[in-house]
């Protein structure tokens, strides 16, 4: 996007424990929004307009002054929300109900990952209306598609679960990122695309892949953890893409091609996750650079390939940062 088009998408500033939003919209209006984790910075502190300003002052300055520097009439309006993530024990039931969206979990806006559980709760709850409007038992069904979606939601939990923190560490959420957008282009959003959360047979004949790639997903967001522990450097100045990189750009261009036949699909997931495998291990081993008390969960010279689900990242056996 040329530089003189960068403001028309959605900005994040960062910092340790929250990111902002700078979203602007259609009507000419901008949106911003703190989203912070309230162990490092409690909601008292940015739960009203006045607050929230002065909580900028302290954190993100130049986004305070460009609102100060507005007409005292340019709020338009202001929100503030607390205990928005939650949990379902059932959002899809045999009994002819399900619960879509935010009406059954959330995780995080972090990637607007919302959307997406809407889209697949929306795929799953249209298929059950029409088979049950034709009169076929849905019971079978049903339950497959209730404990799909949830573990689903408990992967994607993954990603925010004591993560905020990383956020003030450039080198660290910049590696997150990447994997972060690897690991949904490669799978999780390639089967909507291809639109198999609706196909009990094929999601039951991948289960040993998915199980491999949550636990790889899993992982790897308990290396980012310690790895942000340990690391003592000092980023400014620097600028890298988390999505210019070819292996990513393919990933993510090839979402949009044609639907793929079962057993065609089934080797591109392996393919991916194969490619995941090294993409994890790469981190590993840059990581280990930069902190070498991570250099124990290394165990194999780059290049040869690493079986990430058998190692364990230890926050307590790496340097913490003071």
């Amino acid at each position: 996007m040329p530089g003189d088009q960068r403001w028309m998408s959605t900005n994040h500033l960062m910092g340790k424990g929250y990111w902002t939003w700078l979203i602007p919209l259609g009507n000419g209006s901008t949106s911003i929004g703190i989203v912070a984790d309230e162990v490092i910075h409690p909601f008292a502190r940015m739960n009203r307009y006045e607050k929230a300003l002065e909580w900028l002052r302290e954190f993100e300055p130049q986004c305070a002054r460009a609102i100060e520097a507005l007409p005292p009439d340019a709020l338009e309006d202001f929100l503030a929300l607390k205990h928005y993530a939650h949990g379902c024990e059932r959002v899809i039931s045999p009994d002819g109900w399900s619960m879509v969206g935010e009406a059954g979990v959330f995780t995080d806006p972090f990637y607007s990952p919302g959307s997406d559980f809407i889209a697949i709760g929306n795929d799953l709850t249209a298929d059950l209306v029409v088979r049950t409007a034709a009169g076929e038992d849905i019971t079978a069904r049903a339950e497959v598609f209730n404990t799909g979606y949830l573990r689903l939601y408990e992967a994607f939990l993954r990603l925010y679960e004591g993560q905020y923190r990383l956020m003030g560490n450039a080198q660290v959420m910049t590696a997150k990122a990447a994997w972060d957008n690897g690991a949904y282009w490669a799978v999780s959003a390639l089967l909507y695309f291809q639109r198999r959360y609706t196909d009990p047979a094929f999601m039951t004949s991948i289960d040993p892949l998915m199980r491999r790639f949550f636990v790889l997903h899993a992982r790897m967001q308990q290396l980012f953890r310690a790895w942000d522990l340990a690391d003592d450097a000092t980023y400014a100045d620097g600028f890298t893409s988390v999505t210019f990189m070819e292996p990513l750009f393919r990933l993510q261009t090839a979402l949009g091609g044609p639907r793929q036949d079962d057993d065609l699909l089934r080797q591109t997931l392996a393919t991916n996750l194969e490619f995941l495998e090294r993409f994890a291990h790469a981190w590993q081993a840059s990581a280990a650079t930069s902190a070498p008390g991570l250099a124990r969960f290394v165990p194999r010279p780059p290049g040869d390939p690493v079986d990430v689900s058998t190692l364990t990242f230890s926050p307590d056996k790496v340097a913490v940062r003071t």
